[in-house]
């Protein structure tokens, strides 16, 4: 069980700290001409949730890949043991839903049978969603604790607003039944760009990795547990 007192301040402490920017990716991210349909569909299956699990930063020709399973000190203290640990992301029509509670996360071998909480107590923001017709993508309005990762990994403590998921990399499945039978895990990332006065342009992509639920295991009415095939 977690704490929520500790993550409901730390949460709070990161998005009133904050130097709010909105820098989006500037040179594009057109990719492929994707299925919408198909896209929305899956990204906002129910019954599955989006836990994090990496953050790719790459300023030039240089990538940093942070992995948050175990621990790692690549990012704050309270980020790494209480945000990344405790949040999971839910797309419905147009909101992102930031739901708090203990479960799998980080680049944990594939499949990890495990124990998730879902609790709908909201944390700092919630976030929204719309298709990019000139992208070809969903463009983010980025829930806050999405926003406190990128800014606890950022040089200028950078804090977004704003992203785009990469639609070279869709979400692929909108049942269990099919993730089960999958021999790698679903991913989606999340793309947001810094124009960093030293650095210059630095690129973070956030990973998050899909948490299916399977039945539900414990709990209580607000506060239900489920097994889940992350």
């Amino acid at each position: 069980m977690i704490n929520r007192t500790n993550l409901y301040l730390s949460l709070l402490i990161l998005l009133f700290s904050c130097d709010f920017q909105d820098h989006p990716p500037q040179d594009g991210n057109n990719g492929p001409v994707v299925d919408q349909n198909a896209f929305v569909n899956s990204l906002t299956a129910g019954n599955r949730y989006w836990r994090v699990e990496q953050l790719h930063i790459q300023v030039g020709d240089t990538t940093r890949r942070i992995n948050f399973f175990p621990f790692t000190d690549a990012v704050e203290y309270n980020i790494a043991t209480s945000v990344v640990p405790n949040t999971s992301f839910h797309f419905e029509k147009s909101i992102i839903d930031e739901v708090l509670g203990s479960g799998p996360y980080g680049n944990m071998p594939y499949p990890t049978p495990s124990n998730m909480e879902v609790t709908f107590l909201g944390l700092t923001s919630d976030g929204s969603w719309q298709w990019n017709n000139d992208r070809h993508t969903v463009e983010l309005k980025l829930p806050g604790s999405m926003s406190a990762i990128i800014r606890s990994a950022s040089r200028s403590k950078f804090y977004p607003v704003q992203g785009y998921l990469d639609n070279k990399v869709p979400p692929h499945f909108v049942s269990l039944s099919q993730a089960q039978n999958a021999t790698e895990p679903e991913r989606i990332s999340v793309l947001v760009e810094e124009n960093d006065i030293v650095l210059g342009k630095v690129y973070y992509t956030l990973i998050l990795r899909s948490s299916w639920i399977i039945k539900r295991s414990g709990g209580t009415d607000k506060v239900p547990v489920y097994q889940v095939h992350y």
